[in-house]
């Protein structure tokens, strides 16, 4: 969703749930005699049903912290591949790290170093809960709070899906290219378009809502997006690449999907 629609839902939102309430006791004119009449005539504007629905799946952080204690992430981890390529006492930062799944494998493989940040209140007061050894911090959406080369790896799980718009993915990757040190590490796991006839009914359907290809709704609550190779390749043309691995793995829902996993060096 470009930003300028962004703020028109956003608006739109206020105004519908905003009762007008007018009457009049028309008079010749069609004016009212005085300001002491009774006011008898009433006009109340209700949201539209579309509107409703999009403004469910506008309030993803909502739907996260709802979720947060039943989901079990699933989305595989390269450890063998990182471990190649990153020290056991790099710093490093797990963005969108919901309950930490991967922040305390990571730490079970002899990582010590180790921060996590969400948006999701809940995701993060459930990984305090399972893994209190770890580092977990709240976090606005898109904002990462570290200072200018801070990290030797980002890692990026199945985050990129949670946000459909380009503008938001792009503002996102160059904040993580901000926090990383030169020839630090950033490696993402994400999901790539599916042609099965469920995924392309659902791509269809939504396609002129959110004006990209891929995106679409689950009954459920959540906003998610699924990606073309060509968009992944411009989201990670600021790095050097290591390596663009095309996958197949069971989401989060327990469905299979086309994916990936990307490695590339920060050489800002």
């Amino acid at each position: 969703m470009d930003p300028l629609r962004s703020i028109m839902l956003s608006v739109n939102k206020h105004f519908i749930n905003f009762t007008m309430k007018m009457a009049f006791d028309f008079h010749g004119s069609g004016w009212p005699e005085s300001g002491n009449e009774r006011l008898s005539q009433t006009w109340e504007l209700q949201p539209s049903a579309e509107h409703m629905e999009t403004d469910k799946f506008l309030n993803q952080e909502a739907y996260w912290d709802s979720s947060a204690e039943k989901k079990e992430f699933t989305t595989p981890f390269q450890m063998e591949l990182f471990k190649k390529f990153v020290a056991k006492d790099a710093r490093i930062l797990d963005v969108g790290c919901g309950y930490g799944r991967t922040l305390n494998e990571l730490y079970l493989s002899g990582f010590t170093h180790l921060f996590g940040i969400d948006f999701s209140k809940k995701m993060i007061e459930r990984g305090e809960t399972l893994y209190p050894h770890l580092n977990f911090q709240q976090s606005e959406s898109g904002i990462i709070p570290f200072k200018d080369n801070t990290f030797d790896a980002v890692i990026l799980l199945a985050v990129l899906t949670c946000i459909v718009s380009d503008h938001e993915q792009e503002k996102l990757i160059k904040e993580i290219q901000r926090v990383l040190r030169n020839g630090a590490i950033v490696y993402i796991n994400d999901f790539l378009l599916n042609s099965d006839r469920r995924n392309r009914e659902r791509y269809d359907k939504y396609e002129s809502t959110y004006h990209n290809y891929g995106t679409f709704q689950l009954p459920e609550g959540a906003l998610l997006r699924h990606h073309t190779r060509q968009r992944i390749y411009e989201l990670t043309d600021i790095f050097s690449d290591i390596i663009f691995e095309p996958v197949n793995y069971k989401t989060m829902n327990g469905n299979r999907s086309n994916g990936f996993y990307y490695m590339g060096v920060n050489n800002s």
